[in-house]
């Protein structure tokens, strides 16, 4: 079976009178859902497929260049959220250094007795709650914030080079 277009572009499975070009209904099938102009065209007459196109692997290099940002994000977020083990062998979540912790140490300084205090690690069992002084519990902090921090900083060189990649397909 043969596809017809019409100068319009439009695509009829039976013959039509001034059509501009035909192709394969085994070619049409790769494209028919999608308009012209994106992965095919015709251009002079000629049915053309544009996915080779320098334009068409610029834009889709785009797009994935676009996700690939999106996924940078979504990961620092379930880093930050995935228990890393302390030197007390307990695992705690990054995001607790500044989700928690910070504010625990803020008050500490300024109500010192209210350590020592039992801090729960990730598990959430009693068993693995421990006393924690403020000095203990400021070291942890600073544990975790480092571990948050080099997170960060991975997710920032990556999302770097992808901008720049990025203005370099948008030229």
């Amino acid at each position: 079976m043969t596809i017809y277009f019409d100068e319009n572009k439009k695509a009829y499975g039976d013959k039509i009178p001034n059509h501009i070009t035909s192709v394969a209904d085994e070619v049409w099938d790769v494209f028919c859902t999608q308009p012209a102009g994106i992965t095919w065209d015709i251009i002079d007459g000629e049915f053309v497929d544009l996915r080779q196109s320098p334009e068409y692997l610029k834009q889709k290099r785009l797009q994935e260049v676009e996700q690939e940002l999106i996924t940078l994000d979504r990961e620092y977020i379930i880093k930050l959220d995935t228990p890393v083990t302390y030197t007390n062998g307990f695992a705690y979540k990054p995001k607790y250094a500044q989700d928690t912790y910070i504010s625990l140490l803020s008050a500490g300084q300024m109500i010192p007795d209210m350590f020592p205090m039992k801090i729960w690690d990730s598990s959430e069992l009693q068993e693995r709650a421990v006393e924690m002084s403020l000095s203990e519990l400021t070291n942890l902090t600073i544990f975790l914030a480092g571990v948050q921090q080099g997170y960060f900083n991975e997710r920032k060189q990556a999302k770097a080079i992808l901008q720049k990649e990025k203005e370099g397909l948008n030229v």
